[in-house]
């Protein structure tokens, strides 16, 4: 339908998508759209989103668009986060508790931590499609709590279930 072939050009155009439940029981999961830059949508980009997908459409169409996997997103993601730091910036001799919430960060987190020097003990990096946010990461910060002051830990980081947010422990939990 128009409607939705419009929608498909405002997306290609402006934004990337994610699925996720944020911070919420994987119930929850819903569709999250950002601009293509990563950050929120202008204001005017959503409105049309939105209208567009609360419009009056004539039922299911064979035209739903495609589906592209990114193989090499993870690794594009990990150089981004890793050029933000300063040149030389070193992890070597910190000790971290990664709690990655069964969500979106549980890989990358980890992974550019430990490019950074860190030595990381993971918690809640298991994804299973139900288990995102279950009784863990930012929402949840007691299990990093307690594993920052058990493995003498230096710090604990724990992201929720998109990785948007961060609850940060100090040594002494």
């Amino acid at each position: 339908t128009p409607g939705i072939a419009h929608m498909v050009h405002v997306l290609k155009a402006n934004a990337g998508v994610v699925i996720s439940a944020s911070h919420n029981p994987y119930l929850d999961n819903g569709i999250k759209v950002f601009a293509s830059d990563g950050y929120k949508l202008a204001d005017s980009i959503e409105g049309e989103l939105e209208a567009l997908v609360f419009a009056d459409e004539s039922g299911p169409t064979d035209r739903v668009g495609t589906s592209v996997r990114s193989t090499d997103a993870q690794d594009r993601y990990a150089a981004f986060l890793k050029a933000q730091v300063p040149q030389g910036f070193s992890l070597q001799g910190i000790k971290v508790i990664f709690d990655g919430a069964n969500g979106a960060g549980y890989k990358v987190g980890p992974q550019v931590l430990s490019d950074l020097g860190a030595e990381v003990t993971t918690l809640f990096c298991e994804p299973n499609g139900s288990n995102i946010n279950a009784h863990c990461g930012a929402v949840h910060p007691e299990s990093v709590a307690l594993a920052v002051k058990s493995y003498g830990a230096d710090i604990g980081i724990a992201l929720d279930g998109d990785a948007d947010r961060l609850v940060l422990v100090d040594e002494t939990g």
